[in-house]
């Protein structure tokens, strides 16, 4: 269809923040190829199109690498992520005796995540939850700046600018309790 006739994508549902216990509830729901993948969004703050196009050889003893692919809004640069905290286990049972070029997350049927199959598989399980595909990583960079995250570090680790963080992920902290933790 013409570009006037498709149906405009609600973008305001990318940047809605959902609890953990509604994510939890959401991977407990979902088949085991679709918690694989979304877990692994929830545990990196990586961007859906990284983890889709991740392979067995990306994820290494100590780190997994993710690749921000070029296109409109991305660097084309890779970044390590640290892998510890219980990400190295999930991580290690993902590539157990698969092949290095293996597409890491496969769906159900065996074929490679897309977003088109990703989405449509988000939809069948979010019930009434605003969740969509980029909601992992929203709720990632929100959960690390309310703890008050080192924002510099947290860029880095996540492959975007401080400048980002700061204009969409710090409006309503409440900066006076987070002065009275320090």
């Amino acid at each position: 269809p013409l570009a006037e006739e498709r149906e405009q994508h609600n973008k305001s549902r990318l940047k809605q923040y959902i609890n953990q216990a509604d994510r939890d509830a959401f991977l407990e729901a979902a088949e085991a190829p679709l918690e694989a993948i979304c877990q692994a969004m929830d545990m990196t703050g990586a961007r859906p199109s990284e983890v889709r196009r991740l392979r067995v050889r990306d994820v290494k003893e100590d780190h997994v690498i993710l690749m921000t692919f070029k296109g409109n809004r991305s660097s084309g640069r890779s970044r390590k992520f640290p892998l510890t905290n219980g990400r190295l286990a999930f991580f290690q049972k993902q590539v157990a005796g698969r092949d290095t070029d293996e597409p890491l997350f496969l769906t159900e049927k065996g074929i490679e995540w897309s977003m088109a199959n990703l989405n449509k598989a988000t939809k069948q399980v979010r019930g009434d939850l605003p969740i969509e595909s980029y909601t992992w990583r929203h709720c990632f960079l929100t959960d690390k700046v309310k703890a008050g995250f080192n924002i510099m570090a947290l860029a880095k680790l996540c492959g975007t600018s401080v400048q980002y963080i700061l204009q969409n992920y710090t409006d309503g902290l409440d900066l006076a309790e987070m002065l009275d933790g320090l």
